[in-house]
C-alpha cells in the first residue's frame, strides 16, 4: 500500500480505510492487478453491445461497486456518464456533476443505467469522484 493511500479523494487522512485496506493485503499477499479498482473510479469502458436506450460505446462510467467487491469479483458495478447535460437534468437518477478529476466539463451520472460489466471492458483510467460526490449517488441509488 502506497502512503498517498492513506488519504481519501479530498486529501484528509483516512486512517480507518487505510486499515482496512492493509489488512486485506496482509491477509491476500498475493494480490493481483484487480485491485485497482476503487469506488468513485472514473474509467472509460465498452458498454457495447447495447439496445435501445442504453448506454453503450466505449464512454466514462464511475464505480459504485465496494471495494471488496472491487477486488474478489471480476466484474464491476458502474453507471455510465453522459456529457450531454441538456438531456433531463431534472430526473430524480441524474447525478449532476459541475466538475470532477478527468472529466473535462460538466456531466451527468445516469442511475438509472446502473450495469454490471466484466473488468475485460475497462480501457483505462480517467479519475475519480470526490467522496461526497460517491455519498451523494449512493443517497440516489
Amino acid at each position: 500500500m502506497k502512503h498517498s493511500e492513506k488519504y481519501n479523494s479530498e486529501r484528509y487522512l483516512d486512517m480507518t480505510a487505510y486499515l482496512a485496506l492493509r489488512n486485506i493485503e496482509r491477509k491476500n499477499p498475493n494480490m493481483n492487478e484487480d485491485w485497482i479498482y476503487r469506488r468513485g473510479d472514473i474509467y472509460l469502458a465498452n458498454l457495447d453491445p447495447f439496445i435501445g436506450s442504453e448506454q453503450g460505446g466505449t464512454r466514462p462510467v464511475v464505480v459504485l461497486q465496494n471495494n471488496a467487491g472491487n477486488y474478489f469479483s471480476p466484474t464491476l458495478i458502474v453507471a455510465p456518464i453522459t456529457s450531454r447535460c441538456d438531456k433531463r437534468r431534472d430526473l430524480p437518477t441524474h447525478y449532476y456533476v459541475e466538475s470532477t478529476r478527468g472529466l473535462d466539463g460538466p456531466a451527468i451520472v445516469l442511475l438509472e443505467q446502473l450495469k454490471t460489466i466484466d473488468k475485460r471492458r475497462v480501457r483505462k483510467y480517467i479519475g475519480k469522484m470526490s467522496v461526497r460526490q460517491v455519498e451523494d449517488m449512493g443517497d440516489i441509488i
